[in-house]
């Protein structure tokens, strides 16, 4: 389940929030009538929306099945954010939605999609450093130095190498080798 956090839900001015995937900035109740009601209310507001549900799900699913897809196509690695805004919803209870037309990622849920290299790292951690750079818009370039304090030594920062050809060093290995993956870059070793 994705950390989410609300803002503005109670008077006063918001708090920032630590270690959320996604906050919903000034969220608002909608009395629905039914199923289509509710879509129509959320397409009112604006045109792409991403459904939370965590109660009520076969009529979460109703509503957002009327509503226009978002195409949420996996990432490469290099790719750029999307750029359209993409609104939040969920259900409070069968009659009342609760939705925010601008949220902090530009990802449903605040879960980026990446499409998966599954022969070459050590493990799944460069998915981590992916996302974190894919939501800051940096990338490493030519004599950057990526390191890597992971457990499994240059499995993040070694991924950086292959489209950016950065240098990577990991504090888990001693000597320094050039990477197969990156020439002219150095992975410790």
């Amino acid at each position: 389940m994705p950390c989410m956090a609300v803002s503005s839900w109670r008077r006063g001015r918001p708090r920032a929030a630590a270690w959320a995937q996604n906050v919903w900035y000034a969220p608002r109740r909608l009395a629905i009538a039914s199923i289509g009601d509710a879509a129509r209310q959320l397409r009112a507001v604006q045109r792409n929306w991403a459904v939370y549900s965590w109660e009520f799900h076969r009529r979460a699913a109703l509503i957002q099945e009327k509503l226009p897809k978002v195409s949420a196509k996996p990432l490469r690695f290099g790719d750029l954010a999307p750029s359209a805004p993409l609104g939040a919803w969920t259900l409070l209870d069968a009659h009342t939605v609760l939705a925010t037309a601008h949220c902090s990622s530009p990802f449903p849920n605040g879960e980026a999609q990446f499409i998966e290299d599954r022969e070459a790292p050590p493990s799944r951690a460069y998915l981590k450093l992916w996302e974190a750079l894919t939501v800051i818009g940096a990338r490493p370039g030519p004599g950057d130095l990526c390191l890597d304090l992971g457990a499994a030594p240059a499995a993040g920062a070694g991924s950086c190498c292959k489209p950016a050809r950065a240098s990577s060093r990991s504090t888990r290995r001693r000597s320094i080798r050039a990477s197969p993956r990156c020439p002219g870059s150095t992975i410790g070793r």
